[in-house]
């Protein structure tokens, strides 16, 4: 995975250079120099990183206000329920 591409990988998922260190149980100086390009991401975490960027493409948070709309029409109470939508 080019350094490019790692920095659009993170930039999808909305984490820090500290982030991924911490979900991949890497030092942060690793993950420093794979984006400096300094030296090559492991292909395995690479592949790792490219499943959940494009799973964050195809499936994007919904909005907040759209998950309240979905809560109403359901609930038929056309008032929010909080989370519980059982």
């Amino acid at each position: 995975m080019s350094s490019y591409r790692l920095l659009v990988c993170l930039a999808i998922l909305g984490w820090s250079e500290r982030e991924l260190a911490r979900r991949s149980d890497r030092h942060q100086t690793t993950i420093t120099r794979w984006v400096k390009g300094l030296s090559p991401m492991p292909g395995e975490e690479a592949a790792w990183l490219e499943t959940l960027a494009a799973f964050h493409v195809a499936h994007p948070a919904p909005h907040v206000t759209q998950v309240l709309h979905v809560a109403q029409r359901d609930t038929g109470t056309g008032r929010s329920t909080g989370c519980d939508m059982d």
